[in-house]
Protein backbone atom coordinates (compact mmCIF):
# COMPACT_ATOMS: atom_id res chain seq x y z
CA UNK A 1 0.00 0.00 0.00
CA UNK A 2 1.64 3.80 -0.86
CA UNK A 3 0.68 6.53 1.45
CA UNK A 4 -1.80 9.65 0.69
CA UNK A 5 -0.20 12.92 -0.01
CA UNK A 6 -2.52 15.28 2.18
CA UNK A 7 -0.67 19.04 0.26
CA UNK A 8 -1.30 17.75 -3.26
CA UNK A 9 -5.05 16.35 -2.15
CA UNK A 10 -6.70 19.37 -0.67
CA UNK A 11 -9.25 21.55 -2.63
CA UNK A 12 -7.25 24.93 -1.83
CA UNK A 13 -4.70 23.43 -4.16
CA UNK A 14 -4.76 25.08 -7.30
CA UNK A 15 -1.21 26.65 -8.07
CA UNK A 16 0.88 23.88 -10.32
CA UNK A 17 4.23 23.62 -8.49
CA UNK A 18 7.37 22.89 -10.87
CA UNK A 19 10.63 21.74 -9.27
CA UNK A 20 13.96 20.53 -10.86
CA UNK A 21 15.07 16.78 -9.07
CA UNK A 22 18.05 15.50 -9.01
CA UNK A 23 17.93 11.95 -8.13
CA UNK A 24 14.76 11.45 -7.61
CA UNK A 25 13.98 8.11 -5.55
CA UNK A 26 10.74 8.12 -3.71
CA UNK A 27 8.11 5.58 -1.98
CA UNK A 28 4.70 4.42 -3.28
CA UNK A 29 1.89 7.26 -2.67
CA UNK A 30 -0.62 8.80 -4.09
CA UNK A 31 -2.38 12.37 -4.24
CA UNK A 32 -5.11 14.01 -5.67
CA UNK A 33 -3.55 15.77 -8.36
CA UNK A 34 -1.49 15.20 -11.63
CA UNK A 35 1.93 14.53 -11.93
CA UNK A 36 4.31 15.32 -14.51
CA UNK A 37 7.89 13.72 -14.92
CA UNK A 38 9.91 14.78 -17.85
CA UNK A 39 13.61 14.01 -17.95
CA UNK A 40 16.55 16.20 -18.93
CA UNK A 41 19.50 13.48 -18.63
CA UNK A 42 20.16 9.90 -17.21
CA UNK A 43 17.06 7.66 -16.53
CA UNK A 44 14.62 7.32 -13.59
CA UNK A 45 12.67 4.05 -13.18
CA UNK A 46 8.82 4.62 -12.60
CA UNK A 47 6.45 2.22 -11.18
CA UNK A 48 2.55 3.20 -11.92
CA UNK A 49 0.86 0.67 -9.58
CA UNK A 50 2.68 -2.72 -10.72
CA UNK A 51 3.60 -1.58 -13.89
CA UNK A 52 7.63 -0.25 -14.16
CA UNK A 53 8.64 2.23 -16.57
CA UNK A 54 12.04 3.30 -17.62
CA UNK A 55 12.51 6.85 -18.62
CA UNK A 56 15.39 8.43 -20.73
CA UNK A 57 16.41 12.03 -21.95
CA UNK A 58 13.21 13.51 -23.16
CA UNK A 59 10.89 11.43 -22.13
CA UNK A 60 7.59 12.39 -20.08
CA UNK A 61 5.34 10.47 -18.03
CA UNK A 62 1.68 11.71 -16.70
CA UNK A 63 0.55 10.59 -14.05
CA UNK A 64 -3.35 10.16 -13.38
CA UNK A 65 -4.62 11.36 -9.53
CA UNK A 66 -5.37 8.95 -7.23
CA UNK A 67 -3.10 6.18 -8.59
CA UNK A 68 -0.20 4.89 -6.53
CA UNK A 69 3.46 5.56 -8.51
CA UNK A 70 6.66 5.61 -6.94
CA UNK A 71 10.19 5.96 -8.16
CA UNK A 72 14.20 4.77 -8.38
CA UNK A 73 16.79 6.29 -9.82
CA UNK A 74 19.82 3.59 -10.17
CA UNK A 75 22.59 6.18 -11.42
CA UNK A 76 22.06 9.73 -12.16
CA UNK A 77 18.92 11.64 -13.47
CA UNK A 78 18.00 15.34 -13.56
CA UNK A 79 14.18 15.75 -14.32
CA UNK A 80 11.24 18.22 -14.00
CA UNK A 81 8.31 17.25 -11.73
CA UNK A 82 5.34 19.21 -11.67
CA UNK A 83 2.72 18.48 -9.79
CA UNK A 84 -0.43 19.83 -10.97
CA UNK A 85 -4.31 20.62 -9.83
CA UNK A 86 -6.42 18.49 -11.31
CA UNK A 87 -8.65 22.01 -12.59
CA UNK A 88 -5.22 22.11 -14.89
CA UNK A 89 -6.72 19.37 -16.93
CA UNK A 90 -10.77 18.67 -15.88
CA UNK A 91 -11.23 16.80 -18.90
CA UNK A 92 -8.63 13.56 -18.23
CA UNK A 93 -9.79 14.13 -14.26
CA UNK A 94 -13.18 13.19 -15.59
CA UNK A 95 -11.87 10.35 -17.72
CA UNK A 96 -10.14 8.72 -14.75
CA UNK A 97 -13.43 8.83 -12.61
CA UNK A 98 -14.87 7.01 -15.34
CA UNK A 99 -11.73 4.52 -15.34
CA UNK A 100 -10.57 5.41 -18.50
CA UNK A 101 -6.56 5.83 -18.80
CA UNK A 102 -3.92 5.83 -21.33
CA UNK A 103 -0.35 4.93 -21.67
CA UNK A 104 1.58 7.12 -19.41
CA UNK A 105 5.19 7.39 -21.34
CA UNK A 106 6.11 9.19 -24.50
CA UNK A 107 9.07 11.00 -25.69
CA UNK A 108 8.80 14.65 -25.72
CA UNK A 109 10.51 16.54 -29.55
CA UNK A 110 13.80 18.05 -28.89
CA UNK A 111 13.93 21.36 -26.32
CA UNK A 112 10.46 20.51 -25.36
CA UNK A 113 10.97 19.60 -21.53
CA UNK A 114 12.97 23.04 -21.30
CA UNK A 115 9.76 25.09 -23.17
CA UNK A 116 7.85 23.37 -19.84
CA UNK A 117 10.17 24.57 -17.65
CA UNK A 118 10.47 28.12 -18.70
CA UNK A 119 6.71 28.05 -18.92
CA UNK A 120 6.51 27.84 -15.37
CA UNK A 121 6.05 31.44 -14.12
CA UNK A 122 3.90 32.72 -16.98
CA UNK A 123 0.20 30.80 -16.23
CA UNK A 124 -1.26 30.58 -19.76
CA UNK A 125 1.79 29.27 -21.56
CA UNK A 126 2.02 27.05 -18.74
CA UNK A 127 -1.40 25.86 -19.53
CA UNK A 128 -0.69 25.52 -23.68
CA UNK A 129 2.00 23.16 -22.59
CA UNK A 130 0.53 21.30 -20.38
CA UNK A 131 -2.29 20.82 -22.95
CA UNK A 132 -0.04 19.35 -25.45
CA UNK A 133 1.02 17.11 -23.31
CA UNK A 134 -2.63 16.03 -22.44
CA UNK A 135 -2.86 16.17 -26.15
CA UNK A 136 0.08 13.15 -26.63
CA UNK A 137 -1.03 11.68 -23.58
CA UNK A 138 -4.48 10.80 -24.79
CA UNK A 139 -2.72 9.66 -28.44
CA UNK A 140 -1.43 6.51 -26.45
CA UNK A 141 -3.45 3.33 -26.10
CA UNK A 142 -6.03 2.98 -23.68
CA UNK A 143 -5.88 1.26 -20.22
CA UNK A 144 -8.05 0.30 -17.81
CA UNK A 145 -7.49 0.17 -14.31
CA UNK A 146 -9.20 0.38 -11.12
CA UNK A 147 -8.35 3.55 -9.21
CA UNK A 148 -10.40 3.15 -6.43
CA UNK A 149 -8.42 2.61 -2.50
CA UNK A 150 -8.66 2.38 0.80
CA UNK A 151 -6.01 4.85 2.70
CA UNK A 152 -7.75 6.15 5.81
CA UNK A 153 -4.54 4.77 7.88
CA UNK A 154 -1.78 5.95 5.14
CA UNK A 155 -4.06 9.32 5.27
CA UNK A 156 -4.58 9.63 8.89
CA UNK A 157 -0.63 8.83 9.00
CA UNK A 158 0.35 11.47 5.98
CA UNK A 159 -1.83 14.10 6.76
CA UNK A 160 0.23 14.10 10.10
CA UNK A 161 3.82 13.92 9.38
CA UNK A 162 2.97 16.70 6.23
CA UNK A 163 1.92 18.79 9.42
CA UNK A 164 4.57 17.60 12.05
CA UNK A 165 7.46 16.38 10.30
CA UNK A 166 9.99 19.02 11.46
CA UNK A 167 8.92 19.25 15.15
CA UNK A 168 10.23 16.62 18.28
CA UNK A 169 8.51 13.64 17.02
CA UNK A 170 9.39 9.75 17.96
CA UNK A 171 7.03 6.41 17.57
CA UNK A 172 5.81 6.34 21.07
CA UNK A 173 4.63 10.05 20.41
CA UNK A 174 2.64 9.24 17.31
CA UNK A 175 1.37 6.34 18.81
CA UNK A 176 -0.31 7.82 21.60
CA UNK A 177 -1.49 10.54 19.03
CA UNK A 178 -3.25 7.93 17.42
CA UNK A 179 -4.30 5.29 20.30
CA UNK A 180 -2.33 2.48 18.97
CA UNK A 181 0.39 0.48 21.15
CA UNK A 182 3.48 1.73 19.84
CA UNK A 183 4.70 -1.96 18.19
CA UNK A 184 1.19 -2.49 16.22
CA UNK A 185 1.83 1.45 15.47
CA UNK A 186 4.94 0.18 14.21
CA UNK A 187 3.62 -2.69 12.16
CA UNK A 188 1.44 -0.89 10.36
CA UNK A 189 3.75 1.57 9.12
CA UNK A 190 6.18 -0.87 7.87
CA UNK A 191 3.14 -2.83 6.01
CA UNK A 192 1.59 0.47 4.86
CA UNK A 193 4.72 2.75 4.05
CA UNK A 194 7.36 -0.50 3.33
CA UNK A 195 9.87 1.54 5.07
CA UNK A 196 10.21 1.89 9.56
CA UNK A 197 9.09 4.97 11.36
CA UNK A 198 12.52 6.24 11.19
CA UNK A 199 12.78 5.88 7.79
CA UNK A 200 9.51 7.78 6.56
CA UNK A 201 10.00 10.49 9.04
CA UNK A 202 13.98 11.32 7.89
CA UNK A 203 12.18 11.03 4.08
CA UNK A 204 9.29 14.04 4.73
CA UNK A 205 11.99 15.91 6.41
CA UNK A 206 14.21 15.45 3.88
CA UNK A 207 11.95 16.44 0.99
CA UNK A 208 10.70 19.25 3.57
CA UNK A 209 14.65 20.43 3.15
CA UNK A 210 15.09 20.21 -0.81
CA UNK A 211 12.04 22.78 -0.49
CA UNK A 212 14.25 25.63 1.47
CA UNK A 213 16.96 24.49 -0.01
CA UNK A 214 15.56 25.98 -3.44
CA UNK A 215 15.18 29.88 -1.54
CA UNK A 216 18.26 31.02 -1.41
CA UNK A 217 17.69 32.95 1.94
CA UNK A 218 18.17 30.04 3.68
CA UNK A 219 21.52 28.46 4.46
CA UNK A 220 22.26 24.50 5.18
CA UNK A 221 22.64 25.34 8.64
CA UNK A 222 19.20 26.74 8.94
CA UNK A 223 18.11 23.75 6.66
CA UNK A 224 19.15 21.44 8.83
CA UNK A 225 17.98 23.31 12.30
CA UNK A 226 14.40 24.07 11.05
CA UNK A 227 13.80 20.52 9.76
CA UNK A 228 14.38 18.88 12.85
CA UNK A 229 17.65 16.99 12.29
CA UNK A 230 19.78 16.13 15.40
CA UNK A 231 23.28 17.34 14.02
CA UNK A 232 24.26 18.54 10.36
CA UNK A 233 25.67 15.38 9.93
CA UNK A 234 23.00 13.12 10.53
CA UNK A 235 21.14 15.79 7.95
CA UNK A 236 23.79 15.55 5.61
CA UNK A 237 24.15 11.90 5.80
CA UNK A 238 20.06 11.34 5.54
CA UNK A 239 20.37 14.08 2.60
CA UNK A 240 22.47 11.75 0.62
CA UNK A 241 21.08 8.95 1.06
CA UNK A 242 18.01 9.57 -0.05
CA UNK A 243 18.47 12.43 -2.70
CA UNK A 244 22.06 10.67 -3.61
CA UNK A 245 23.64 13.68 -3.53
CA UNK A 246 24.50 16.35 -0.84
CA UNK A 247 23.12 19.29 0.09
CA UNK A 248 25.51 21.88 -0.81
CA UNK A 249 25.56 19.80 -4.27
CA UNK A 250 21.79 19.80 -4.92
CA UNK A 251 21.48 23.47 -4.09
CA UNK A 252 24.64 24.36 -6.05
CA UNK A 253 22.99 21.84 -9.32
CA UNK A 254 19.83 23.81 -8.29
CA UNK A 255 20.91 27.62 -8.78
Amino acid sequence: MAFYEIEHSKNTFTEARLNVSENLTFHAHMHRSFELIAVRKGEIYLWIENEKYVLKKNDIALVMPNVVHSYLTPKYCSSIIAILPISYIPELYDDTKKGIMHAPCFTAEENFIDELYEAKNDYFLLRSVIYKIAYLYRMNPELHMDTARDSSFAYMVASYFEQNCCNNLNEKMLAKEFGYHPRYLSYLINQTFGVSFKQLLNEYRIRRATEMLQKEQMNITEVYLATGFESQSTFNRNFKKIIGITPKEYRGRIH
